[in-house]
């Protein structure tokens, strides 16, 4: 479940402007699994797309926080609207409380919000219980058929940013550094 939020510029408001993305996991150990409720608020990633080096400065700044979550929980309360949407609320309140213990009270300045859960991912891209990254098939050795063309990323096995750089530097090791 991913919440977007969009804050004004102000006075007394802080978030880090020195960072990009945050992964924080407050439990002893992570636990990369189907939560058994509607997500896991103990751990997650706090993402600034402002700050990235050359984005224009706006006089709001955009908090993303995402948390793993259960499609399976999530498909059952979409069946009502009423409840789904509430829900919705609910958890992007426990996100926002979650993301402002580590980077401070923003939620006083909140102009605009937004919630995604694996159902709407799954209505909007067609990715089976809502997943986000790549293909269910896995290519870990990036041979797709064609001489000296392989693919990296994502859909090698690995997740995310970190994931998409080390399966590129897998992928070189594996066919060019030999050759070399």
């Amino acid at each position: 479940v991913e919440s977007v939020f969009l804050t004004k510029a102000a006075q007394g408001v802080t978030t880090p402007t020195d960072k990009t993305i945050i992964f924080f996991n407050n439990s002893k150990t992570f636990k990369y699994q189907n939560p058994e409720t509607a997500i896991d608020p103990n751990s997650g990633v706090i993402c600034f797309p402002g700050n990235f080096q050359n984005t224009a400065k706006k006089d709001h700044t955009e908090i993303r926080c995402t948390h793993l979550a259960n499609y399976k929980y999530w498909s059952e309360k979409y069946q009502d609207k009423t409840v789904y949407n509430s829900l919705k609320r609910e958890f992007a309140e426990l996100s926002m409380k979650s993301a402002e213990k580590i980077i401070g009270n923003f939620s006083h300045n909140i102009v605009y919000q937004d919630t995604f859960t694996p159902v709407t991912i799954e209505r909007y891209t067609s990715k089976k219980n809502g997943a986000i990254y790549g293909s269910p098939t896995k290519i870990k050795d990036g041979d797709i058929g064609y001489e000296n063309l392989f693919i990296a990323g994502t859909d090698q096995g690995f997740l995310g940013i970190i994931g998409s750089m080390l399966s590129g530097v897998s992928i070189a090791n594996q066919h060019f550094l030999p050759k070399i």
